[in-house]
């Protein structure tokens, strides 16, 4: 570490030394978090199996997805909005030292039990008001009461999501990344046990069972390594007041933003429900699978890149986070291309290697690949978002992401109404991605606005050209893979196989075709690679 440049270090006894946001460092932390995100995918895979052998897309399923809907909502807007909002105050603070740092989370987890607790007694006292609204007029009496039951269950999970969020962002801002990527192994492992062990007897209850545990799971999982290094509850003596406002400052715009994604994910479903059985479990069937790529590229950049990116921007260091998030957008926009085709491609063949077992039949087959075909083109910008959003965090505009989204909403639900007339429920899929493609491109053209650096994404003629060709390339394979149409889908191990062969067609092919177009942005992603494999060997 260079000890003559004040502008580039911290202080060696400041426990932020350690968190230098070199290129290899952050490539490094990115390829941990894929190789672990790989690690526990098959968790969420069997979990999704299991899921789709025992209810396939009856009717239970669809009550149950609609009745949980708002408590996992704000497990998710309220605990992912704490994992935000604490990373920038916990990086300047870290800074100042590290008592400092647990003063401030601990008394950000005291007001969050002041808030997370009442709110758990509110939702199970309204459940029966609230479940009433979700549902259409004419619903019978038994599916009412069984949405509130669940409605109720769930409600207890609210505190938990806050809590196992607070301290999942904790855990990111000092890069314990192996412990915040593998507590998604013990969420779907918890999720799995209560469904073998009570399906049979409780039904769809036992995945509110298993979500209700798994909540609080993931708190035992990255509480144990703050721990060991040093963190306890304290009282509260040390100044922590411009923390903490740093932290309210970040934690409503994050809230209103996951919260309007989550509003338009809550219109989708109650959209879907008079369209017949299995339209809203077939569009979460489709949805999860298009999270797959997300989890697995998204989330591992803009894990690390919002913690990088506050640290330049403490220091005042503008030119290098603009550096370090146009070329991450790059890297990520280029590489949502070909999983985007591959999707397409063989959506069928993936739909029934990951849900074809028990209840899943053929029309949950085609239900669900009609929903995952409309979905597939707003992946690149939906691999976008994140990193968007870590950047208006990063230089303290996080209202600028919640601006920009409100108007979706209502443009949301009018796109669902339009589509849906000629679609059918992948209608609300088609919409979805549209929504995706008009946020992206918005927040993109502002925050470039913000950034003084030199260097920045451009749209130039070869890229374009490159596209074009990419897009050539990619029907010209589809075509190919036509000749081979079944009505009947082949065994599962020739999906594999098929798979793989057609997976390595397309990805040498892209890559074959940048390399000459000389695309820079897929250029870095061969540096990428290297960097993370020599940060191994070391």
């Amino acid at each position: 570490m260079n000890n003559e440049n004040p502008m580039n270090t911290i202080h060696n006894n400041s426990p932020g030394a350690r968190f230098e946001a070199t290129g290899r460092t952050i490539s490094a932390s990115i390829g941990i978090i894929i190789v672990l995100t790989l690690l526990s995918r098959p968790a969420g895979f069997l979990r999704e199996v299991l899921t789709a052998a025992y209810f396939g897309t009856r009717l239970e399923l669809d009550a149950f997805l609609l009745s949980s809907s708002i408590p996992v909502f704000l497990c998710t807007i309220l605990g992912g909005g704490l994992a935000q909002a604490i990373v920038p105050a916990l990086s300047k603070a870290l800074d100042e030292g590290i008592e400092q740092a647990w003063s401030l989370l601990t008394c950000v987890f005291y007001r969050t039990m002041l808030v997370g607790l009442p709110l758990v007694i509110l939702n199970h006292a309204l459940a029966p008001w609230i479940v009433r609204y979700l549902y259409p007029q004419y619903a019978p009496a038994p599916i009412l009461e069984s949405g509130v039951l669940i409605y109720r269950l769930l409600s207890l999970a609210i505190a938990g999501g806050m809590i196992s969020g607070l301290f999942i962002g904790a855990a990111n801002a000092f890069h314990l990344y192996s412990h915040t990527t593998l507590r998604a192994v013990a969420y779907n492992f918890m999720v799995m046990l209560s469904l073998i062990l009570f399906h049979r007897t409780l039904g769809a209850y036992s995945l509110g069972i298993g979500v209700l545990m798994a909540e609080y799971v993931q708190i035992l999982v990255v509480l144990p390594p703050l721990w060991k290094r040093g963190f306890r509850f304290q009282a509260g003596t040390r100044e922590i007041g411009a923390g903490y406002r740093l932290v309210l400052a970040a934690f409503l715009p994050a809230i209103l933003l996951n919260g309007m994604g989550h509003v338009n994910y809550l219109i989708d479903r109650i959209l879907a429900l008079p369209l017949g059985e299995g339209c809203v479990s077939s569009l979460e069937y489709a949805w999860k699978l298009l999270l797959i790529p997300v989890s697995l590229l998204s989330v591992a950049f803009a894990t690390p890149l919002l913690s990088f990116l506050s640290r330049h921007e403490a220091r005042n260091e503008r030119d290098k986070t603009s550096a370090l998030f146009v070329k991450s957008t790059g890297m990520l926009f280029f590489l949502g291309i070909p999983a985007t085709f591959l999707l397409l491609l063989m959506r069928r063949e993936l739909i029934y290697l990951v849900y074809g077992w028990g209840r899943f039949d053929n029309d949950g087959v085609a239900l669900t690949s009609w929903c995952l075909f409309f979905y597939s083109p707003g992946l690149p910008f939906q691999l976008l978002l994140p990193l968007c959003v870590a950047g208006f965090l990063a230089v303290r505009k996080s209202w600028i992401p919640v601006l920009v989204s409100l108007p979706l909403i209502p443009l949301n639900w009018y796109l669902d109404r339009l589509l849906m007339k000629t679609l059918h429920h992948a209608g609300i899929a088609l919409s979805t991605s549209m929504i995706f493609v008009i946020n992206v491109l918005v927040l993109y053209s502002i925050l470039q606005s913000q950034f003084s650096g030199k260097e920045r994404l451009k749209l130039t003629i070869r890229h374009v050209i490159f596209l074009l060709c990419s897009v050539l390339f990619f029907i010209s394979i589809w075509w190919a893979y036509g000749f081979g149409y079944r009505s009947q889908i082949p065994s599962r191990l020739l999906i594999l196989t098929e798979m793989s062969i057609v997976g390595m067609i397309i990805l040498g092919g892209y890559f074959l075709l940048s390399h000459a177009f000389k695309i820079q942005s897929m250029d870095r992603i061969w540096i990428f690679i290297d960097s993370v494999l020599k940060k191994n060997k070391e």
